[in-house]
Parts: structure tokens; sequence; C-alpha cells
């Protein structure tokens, strides 16, 4: 089954499948803002595959803009990872 929301910015259309249509919708409604939020517009989300979401962003749209702060905040924790990653391969 598809069917077109509402979205937080503008209509999505999803992808349930053919059963278990309640629990599905759900979980995009528990998760719909924060994908918006960290990935920008959406077009489609499929949810037919148990527990994998594909999120399809909207190409139109305008990509997300990523706060300096959280920029920095990224590479800080790329850096930490980077220095804590053991770089020797195991025996």
């Amino acid at each position: 089954m598809k069917i077109t929301v509402k979205g937080p910015s503008g209509p999505i259309l999803l992808h349930l499948g053919n059963e278990n249509f309640l629990p599905r919708f759900m979980i995009y409604l528990s998760n719909v803002q924060k994908w918006e939020h960290d990935r920008g517009k959406l077009e489609s989300v499929d949810l037919r595959y148990g527990r994998q979401v594909i999120l399809n962003p909207d190409m139109s749209a305008a990509p997300p803009v990523v706060a300096p702060s959280n920029a920095i905040a990224l590479l800080r924790m790329c850096a930490t990872w980077r220095a804590t990653t053991s770089r020797t391969p195991p025996a």
C-alpha cells in the first residue's frame, strides 16, 4: 500500500507494504520530524522491509544547512574516534 501524507515540510509518499499498516505508520509518526531534521525534506519513506527504513530525499529541495556548532562537534567526534581506534589489524 502506498499513501501520501502531510509531512512537516510537505507531502511524503509512504510505502507501507501489504501488512502491518498501523505499526509501520506509527514508526513514521514517531520518527518523521527527526528524519527531516537530520536529512532535510523527504520525498518518500519506505517502511516495507522489517527493521530497515529507506528515506528518499526530495531532490528539488535545498540541502539541509549544518549549523557551524554541529559541524565543529562532528569534527571533534571524528578526531576522538580516530585517536581511540586501533590501526593495528587483529591477530
